[in-house]
């Protein structure tokens, strides 16, 4: 039996999709990709690099992405919930009046730093229940528009200051009848609330439970399934968010207390005073809805990231723009931007923590706790009966910009996606030396994978000569900041295409690549567009031929289509493994086959689980972020290893390792694919190449592909939040308005 040619992918960097593949490259830098059998079969090693392949998550499509959307009961809903917020938060967040009104007449026998407890303490009750109606949201007796109900929140924010001012400062009603009269209200428009709000039946406990085998049922439960919370502490990223919201939160509410008493103080009409924490709340309506429009194009944590920094800096400016003696101007200025970027990071925030749970069911006890924790304004205290104001400013100023900080590093461990800490350049360079040296030449990186094109380009550089001999693959298709290790999501704009293509041209010191990916399928853009801004350098020979990746069949057949292109969309990289089997049941694999189009299929061994290597969370790097999908979770990696002893035990009856025998038995029964195992060591690159050695009998694959049929699978390959990008459809060109 003839060795087949297997094609490996190894990863210098902090992550790698892999590929055992059949495809070579001609001498002439590769006129086509062929699959071919070998008599003596050669092995190739492919170099994918990838850096940041995780980045998609959980599992479990929850209730939430069937939610229909508009009706009597959806509106009645969101109304409801603004009654509520007005009720509620609104009165929380009017407390300035309270304060002011307290220091220069009701309470002036204590200091200012006395009174701030009462509206810290006030505003951490609000808060404090978050974890236990968190839970309640997650189990669907609340279905919410976040997005409206946050807007609701601050037009609320807007009238509940003026209202209270109106009514403290009227000669007929003064500040106990105000308060009997603002307590009436609320609790009448709790009660309205209340009967307008319907939970929608969809969102069920029932649909909350897990659809467990009796297999599972007879499994000891871990202590942690009981307290989730104790569980999602031990996780890198989120223990880091929390304590980060600790000092976010602390930083955040001083100038909505503060403002009227601190303008009032230094001279300001009072008149004018009492709408100045209103003015900083209607700032908020543009700050909750601008960037949130924004955030899908230039990533949510890139733009949250630049709030929070923004909405620090102008704080420090408080004292300077209330004690100049310049008039209102200035406290004007500062309410309108302290608003616009408070509002923008606070509604961002949320979304920001959501992106760290493994489950669209965790996400309201997830941020319950951060809230919880988090909402405990004390830079009142700081205040004095001196006021010093300087001192709570630059209190809440460094709160904010430490929080910031701590937020973008567990941005970095969760989404930056690496398998471990990162390989040197010297590691990558004997890494990719040898690989040369046994005859890789197909090696296939992205744009995202960190710093990985940059080390390939190092390495070429060194070794010019060595260009001609490999077939050079990457990506473009996710926006990133020049300046941050994060992305924001699939982004094909035909402007932003050609910026790519020559920015990895420079990174990978090249003026060609033989195989230019599109990363995820934008869905905003027709893949149409996408292929027509590459013309330009598929003429020039910059870019010898195209593909695509994790498209939907109909992408694939539109991007076939267009013509003088098309015939050079010649590869789809979609993920195949005995974890994840979708293009055999979706009708991709039958479509890629009749359109002469190669399947390469990444991450064929599990992300490295079907190795046995990993037996544990504890046996993975902190910083690798595998710790992030679904099925290297607590709860489902015990599960999954059930698979990967199976595959060991046939293995060892055939004397081989369960890398080598997996990979085997994907190119006996899918011949004409090619398959990238990620490699980052050269024993990796060894024994994954020596799987072009290892001879299954008809039964050895039968019973494989019997194996992974019945193999019950736990967890998503990513989170649900990106599996929306996989298999994905371009927009159609009827519909693009350029």
């Amino acid at each position: 039996m003839s060795k087949r040619e297997i094609t490996l992918v190894a990863s210098s960097q902090l992550e790698s999709h892999g590929t055992v593949s059949t495809v070579s490259a001609g001498d002439d830098r590769g006129d086509r990709i062929e699959i071919e059998e070998k008599k003596g079969g050669h092995v190739l090693v492919e170099i994918a690099l990838d850096v940041a392949s995780a980045g998609p998550r959980p599992q479990n499509s929850s209730a939430l992405s069937d939610l229909p959307e508009g009706g009597l009961h959806a509106w009645l809903t969101i109304l409801g919930a603004f009654l509520v917020q007005y009720a509620s938060f609104g009165y929380i967040n009017a407390f300035g009046v309270y304060q002011d009104f307290y220091v220069r007449d009701y309470l002036n026998n204590y200091t200012p730093s006395d009174i701030g407890w009462i509206g810290g303490v006030q505003i951490s009750l609000n808060f404090c229940l978050g974890v236990f109606t968190g839970g309640i949201f997650d189990r669907g007796h609340l279905s919410l528009m976040i997005g409206s109900i946050l807007l609701h929140a601050i037009a609320r924010t807007v009238l509940h200051p003026i209202m209270l001012n109106r009514l403290f400062n009227s000669p007929r009603v003064g500040f106990h009848t105000g308060i009997r009269i603002s307590a009436g209200l609320n609790i009448l428009l709790l009660v309205v609330a209340y009967a307008m709000m319907k939970p929608n039946p969809r969102l069920s406990l029932e649909g909350h439970s897990k659809s467990s085998t009796d297999e599972e049922e007879t499994q000891p439960r871990d202590w942690t399934d009981r307290f989730p919370v104790l569980r999602w502490l031990r996780e890198p990223a989120y223990a880091v968010s929390v304590f980060a919201s600790v000092f976010l939160f602390s930083g955040t509410f001083f100038p909505v207390f503060y403002l009227q008493l601190d303008a009032i103080i230094h001279g300001i009409d009072p008149t004018f005073a009492f709408y100045a924490v209103s003015i900083l709340n209607a700032a908020s309506i543009a700050g909750r809805t601008i960037p949130g429009a924004l955030a899908p194009h230039v990533g949510l944590f890139n733009l949250g990231s630049v709030m929070m920094l923004a909405m620090g800096v102008v704080l420090f400016c408080m004292a300077p723009a209330v004690s100049t003696g310049a008039g209102t101007a200035p406290v004007v200025a500062f309410a309108l931007l302290f608003g616009f970027f408070s509002g923008a990071a606070i509604a961002l925030t949320p979304a920001m923590f959501a992106q760290l749970a493994e489950d669209a069911s965790e996400v309201g006890t997830r941020l319950g706790v951060v809230f919880g924790i988090g909402a405990a304004p004390i830079a009142g205290a700081l205040l004095t009966k001196h006021y010093y104001w300087i001192r709570p400013i630059a209190f809440c100023g460094s709160l904010r910009h430490g929080g910031d900080t701590m937020l973008n590093y567990t941005y970095s461990i969760a989404i930056g996606a690496h398998y471990g800490a990162p390989s040197t350049q010297e590691e990558v360079d004997t890494l990719l030396t040898h690989a040369v040296a046994v005859g890789a030449r197909f090696w296939d990186t992205s744009d995202v994978y960190g710093d990985s094109q940059n080390k390939i380009g190092n390495w070429f550089a060194k070794n010019p000569d060595q260009r001609k001999n490999v077939f050079l693959c990457t990506k473009y298709g996710y926006c990133r900041l020049p300046t941050e290790n994060t992305f924001s999501g699939a982004c094909s704009d035909p402007t932003y295409v050609p910026q790519a293509l020559e920015a990895s041209l420079s990174a990978l010191q090249t003026d060609y690549i033989d195989l230019y990916y599109q990363h995820r399928v934008d869905p905003k853009v027709p893949i149409e567009a996408v292929l027509e801004s590459l013309r330009p350098a598929v003429e020039s020979g910059k870019v010898r031929w195209l593909g695509l990746s994790e498209c939907s069949v109909d992408t694939l057949r539109r991007a076939k289509k267009l013509k003088g292109l098309g015939e050079k969309v010649i590869a789809v990289q979609l993920e195949y493994s005995p974890f994840t089997l979708d293009v055999e049941k979706n009708g991709m694999a039958e479509a890629c086959k009749g359109l002469g189009v190669s399947l390469v299929a990444y991450s064929p061994l599990g992300r490295g689980l079907v190795s046995g290597r990993y037996r544990s969370r504890a046996d993975l790097d902190p910083q690798d972020g595998r710790l992030w999908l679904p099925r290297f979770s607590e709860e489902n990696f015990h599960k999954n290893l059930l698979i990967v002893d199976k595959l060991k035990a046939v293995a060892d009856k055939i004397g081989c390792t369960p890398s080598q025998v997996t990979l085997a038995w994907i190119l006996a029964e899918h011949p004409d694919w090619v398959v990238i195992p990620g490699s980052r060591s050269i024993d990796r690159l060894e024994e994954n190449t020596k799987a072009g050695e290892v001879v299954l009998s008809l039964e050895d694959v039968k019973h494989l592909r019997k194996l992974v049929d019945e193999a019950e699978v736990a967890g998503n390959r990513y989170m649900d939040s990106l599996m929306g990008e996989t298999y994905a459809n371009s927009l159609p060109l009827t519909e693009w308005n350029a």
